[in-house]
């Protein structure tokens, strides 16, 4: 048995530590929903399975000489 939308959200918001309000809740939902079919359609991409994003940030940036 797979996890209804609203199980998957609250998990991710409960994963991250965030308590939003129910209006922010219900953004997140309506965003979700949006977003879902596109980011599964990434995924499902074997050329791009272990291909590293585009763009990286680097935390500690190489020391750059003067």
């Amino acid at each position: 048995m797979s996890p209804t939308q609203s199980e998957t959200i609250d998990a991710m918001l409960a994963a991250a530590g965030l308590d939003p309000s129910p209006a922010e809740r219900e953004t997140i939902a309506e965003m979700y929903a949006i977003f879902k079919p596109g980011i599964d359609a990434l995924h499902a991409m074997p050329e791009a399975r272990y291909e590293v994003p585009a763009l990286i940030f680097h935390a500690d940036p190489p020391l750059q000489e003067w």
